[in-house]
């Protein structure tokens, strides 16, 4: 077995004790009721929503966007989360970023399998939005960097990707930090934040055009 695919073995090993799992189906009931036919989902982490999604909705066409970028944000246990599930051992872990390099190229192996129409696209979103200024979608779910700058720049950026009548989704907006920045973005944007509740009892916030 290659290193790859032992690290693509972990990772879906990894699944089973992860609590994430229980939260999702939001997204994949707003991609059904919106009839979207593509949609960015920024924040992939370990791609286990992204699997959930295109099992859920076949035929959609799914970009991830992550940096993959090791302590990120000190409040967030993610990078110790991930530096344990792929420990940085041997001559080969000379970067801090080792343990991500790990995991994106187990995600980005994983959604292919899953789906042609699935991708995954190592950036922040701004970087993104620079060199892809035409792209558009129906549905963009933010689930990025949760600091109030991040949460401010990447709900602006998403109002210049998002189809007319399209929807602008987010997680965790029980955080001050959530509510701050999609606070100060939909006040430029001129649009108002809505809450949507699925029916396993997770709240995400919505824009909708």
């Amino acid at each position: 077995m290659t290193s790859t695919e032992s690290d693509i073995v972990d990772l879906a090993n990894h699944a089973k004790t992860c609590s994430w799992l229980n939260g999702y189906g939001a997204v994949s009931e707003l991609v059904r009721l919106t009839n979207a036919r593509n949609m960015l989902e920024v924040g992939v982490a370990y791609g286990y929503h992204a699997l959930h999604i295109l099992e859920s909705n076949p035929g959609i066409e799914y970009l991830g966007l992550d940096p993959y970028v090791s302590a990120y944000d000190p409040d967030d246990q993610f990078s110790e989360d991930v530096n344990r599930l792929f420990p940085n051992v041997g001559m080969e872990a000379e970067t801090i970023n080792h343990s991500m390099d790990r995991l994106h190229s187990a995600v980005v192996h994983t959604l292919r399998r899953k789906s042609d129409s699935a991708n995954v696209v190592r950036s922040d979103f701004m970087n993104f939005s620079k060199k892809n200024r035409n792209s558009l979608f129906d549905l963009i779910y933010i689930d990025g960097n949760h600091t109030e700058d991040y949460v401010f720049a990447d709900t602006l950026i998403a109002s210049l990707h998002i189809h007319e009548n399209g929807l602008i989704c987010g997680d965790d907006i029980e955080r001050q930090s959530v509510q701050a920045g999609l606070a100060k973005a939909a006040k430029i944007i001129k649009m108002e934040p809505k809450l949507y509740q699925h029916k396993n009892g997770k709240l995400i916030w919505i824009l909708h055009n």
